[in-house]
């Protein structure tokens, strides 16, 4: 679908309308390796990797010629396509995601979640990953701490091996704003008997 999706900007642009395009995941030239195939269940054969990264050396400058802004959700994305992909930093804007909190009640938890029983809590589910700004939601996190003592913080994901220093960051970073009591790391959830 990513090959097809130039084209469908083309027709688009084409028909005279304006396009503001969101990219959701960004892809670092030196993040396509071994592990990066492995990821996305492709074969682990090393003469797949100059194929896949020229792929994206093509995808991201078309999107950008084709479209009028591009939006992505963090800085690091942002960096990426100047940095990687030499698109010009005026036609990239970052949006940060943001949710809202849950309306009800969710029902109790399994014994391996007490701490989170009876308790309010915001959760984050997904792969541990830098492109998703996880560090603005610790830091947002920590005002609402400060407000609300009875409030935690699940980050509840995998984690992968080539983003493993990013995972780092994000632990030293909730054990410097002294948040270890408060927010949990769960890792993949078939680590824990639920």
């Amino acid at each position: 679908s990513a090959l097809l999706f130039p084209r469908a900007l083309h027709l688009v642009q084409h028909a005279g309308f304006p396009i503001v395009t969101t990219i959701h995941g960004v892809v670092g030239k030196e993040t396509v390796d071994a592990e990066f195939l492995r990821t996305f269940s492709l074969p682990k054969i090393s003469l797949l990797v100059p194929p896949i990264r020229r792929f994206f050396q093509w995808l991201y400058p078309a999107i950008a010629r084709m479209s009028n802004h591009i939006i992505v959700h963090s800085d690091h994305m942002k960096n990426i396509l100047i940095a990687d992909y030499n698109i010009p930093s005026t036609n990239v804007s970052t949006v940060r995601i943001g949710t809202e909190p849950p309306s009800k009640t969710l029902p109790p938890l399994p014994a391996k979640w007490r701490r989170l029983q009876d308790k309010p809590y915001f959760l984050f589910f997904g792969y541990i990953l830098r492109r998703k700004g996880l560090e603005y939601l610790i830091l947002a996190f920590e005002k609402i701490a400060r407000r609300h003592p009875e409030v935690l913080l699940v980050l509840a994901g995998g984690e992968l091996s080539y983003q493993q220093g990013y995972s780092d960051m994000l632990r030293d970073d909730i054990r410097r704003r002294r948040l270890s009591k408060r927010v949990l790391l769960t890792g993949f959830l078939d680590k824990f008997a639920l």
